[in-house]
């Protein structure tokens, strides 16, 4: 039995809902100013660790919001809710 044939080139980021690799063309484009120090610092951590940059600016969200109080946690989850049912 021959093992499986290697697949060339960058393996895709990120997991679907079962698991599934998703293409990151697929996810929507945020395009956003930052001032230099920011843009700097940015680059700095994703290189440091070894990552890609929306991946560090993601945990970066994400630990924001966790740190967060329950009811704003809350409010930010109904708002956020909302704008997915808007967009279908």
């Amino acid at each position: 039995m021959e093992p499986p044939e290697k697949r060339r080139g960058r393996p895709p980021e990120g997991l679907g809902k079962k698991g599934e690799p998703d293409r990151i063309r697929d996810y929507p484009r945020q395009l956003f100013t930052m001032r230099p120090v920011t843009k700097a610092r940015l680059k700095a951590i994703a290189e440091h660790e070894n990552r890609s940059e929306w991946r560090v600016v993601e945990d970066g969200i994400t630990a924001y919001f966790e740190g967060l109080t329950a009811k704003n946690r809350q409010a930010v989850e109904t708002i956020a809710r909302k704008a997915a049912a808007a967009r279908g």
